[in-house]
Parts: structure tokens; C-alpha cells; sequence
């Protein structure tokens, strides 16, 4: 009967331990702690349906009150998320405005880069083609966060066309 008990114990407290220790390991040998316990009962006692419920109550009701604690607790609050991502986009609409703007490439573009568009330090990639460093550019496209530029030719150049 004691080993039953010590089981059972250390079963639900390996199995909450889980929360704070995840990989598994810890978790299983508390499942396998319970499930000796329930063997254990079903064995050598006449109660060992009551000693199974019992055992399924305590696991469950230890990992509820596990939870409320971790998510409470000061390890709980860098853990789980505690804000709402609802209107969180991914990308940076600005960039969208780019369309067109003319700037200067900052690094060599091997296909990618930095490149400064009106004071503004922008990620880009170009077609395939290496450019190197103070390159004159066009931005062709802005697909999200893919801002995809060209070299500006020797006309355009000179014609002064800068929407930047």
C-alpha cells in the first residue's frame, strides 16, 4: 500500500513537472509512475477501479492547478503570450510606397542588400544581378517585405527622374 501511495505521488508530481521541464522524459516517467501505482492496486487490492479513478482525478486536477500556477507564477509570464496579436501584421505596409522611388545601394547587392531610399535604410533584393556599392536604383517591386530594385541606366540617370 505505501508504494501505491509514494507512486502515485511521485507520478502526479513528475507529470506536473512536465510543464516546467518539457521534452518528455520527465513526463513519461511520471506516467509510468502511475501506472505502476494502478497495477500495483489492481494486483494486490480489492479496490483497484476506485484506485484508477482516483489516480486519473488527482492527475488531472494536479495539472489544472499546475497550469493556473505556471501561467500566474513570474516563469509563466515570459512563457505564454499575454497580449492580443489580433491586428499584428507581418509586414511593413511602408514599404508599399516605395514603388517606383529611386535611390542609392549602401552595400554591394550580391543579389541582396541595403540600399537608402530618402534617408530611409531598406532590405533589397535585385534580379539576379550583382550591384555594387552606390549603384543608382529603381525599386520594380515590393511584394511584402521583398523589395525587389533594378540599376537605373545612364539616361535615367541624367533625366533627373528621382521620385525618392
Amino acid at each position: 500500500m505505501a508504494w501505491m501511495i509514494f507512486l502515485l505521488a511521485a507520478g502526479v508530481i513528475l507529470v506536473c513537472l512536465e510543464i516546467f521541464i518539457p521534452g518528455g522524459v520527465v513526463g513519461a516517467i511520471g506516467a509510468l509512475a502511475l501506472l505502476a501505482s494502478v497495477w500495483l492496486a489492481f494486483r494486490h487490492t480489492d479496490f483497484g477501479p476506485t484506485w484508477l479513478l482516483v489516480t486519473l482525478s488527482l492527475t488531472l486536477a494536479g495539472i489544472l492547478v499546475s497550469v493556473r500556477f505556471v501561467a500566474r507564477s513570474p516563469l509563466g509570464k515570459k512563457l505564454f503570450l499575454h497580449t492580443d496579436e489580433k491586428d499584428y501584421r507581418g509586414t511593413d505596409e511602408a514599404l508599399a510606397g516605395l514603388l517606383g522611388h529611386t535611390g542609392t545601394a549602401l552595400s554591394d547587392l550580391r543579389p541582396s542588400g541595403i540600399a537608402d531610399f530618402s534617408g530611409q535604410r531598406v532590405d533589397v533584393v535585385t534580379g539576379g544581378d550583382f550591384l555594387s556599392r552606390g549603384s543608382e536604383l529603381r525599386v520594380l517591386e515590393v511584394s511584402g517585405n521583398r523589395v525587389v530594385v533594378e540599376k537605373l541606366t545612364a539616361n535615367e540617370n541624367q533625366g533627373g527622374k528621382n521620385a525618392g
